[in-house]
């Protein structure tokens, strides 16, 4: 397990994320979805627990820090910004599934494991 980059809110209420914990792996360097908001914008944009993240609005993201994932993902509440994943068990070279995910403002606490 590596760092975690939480696609959340920013205090003060001005920047909004995409419902999802990101955890970078410590042994390939990508990061993945750990955890989803329940009924969060990710979610419902068809984002899976296990999804490797492979850019951040044609951004790669392989090898950055979380803090620089999280500064990708963040933005103004309403805007919406495209995550390029690979779903959950494939290799790196699979191709690439492009969503588009809403930014909103959502409770850490909704912010849970999968069932």
């Amino acid at each position: 397990a590596g760092a975690g980059a939480p696609a959340g809110h920013e205090s003060g209420g001005r920047l909004y994320g995409v419902g999802a914990v990101f955890s970078k792996s410590d042994e390939d360097g990508f990061f993945y979805v750990k955890r989803l908001a329940g009924n969060g914008p990710a979610l419902r944009a068809g984002v899976q627990v296990g999804s490797r993240l492979v850019d951040v609005a044609g951004e790669q993201v392989y090898r950055k820090t979380p803090s620089q994932l999280y500064n990708l993902v963040l933005g103004r509440e309403g805007t919406s910004v495209s995550l390029g994943l690979q779903p959950p068990g494939t290799v790196p070279s699979a191709p690439v599934v492009r969503l588009t995910v809403a930014r909103a403002f959502f409770d850490d606490s909704s912010v849970s494991a999968p069932p």
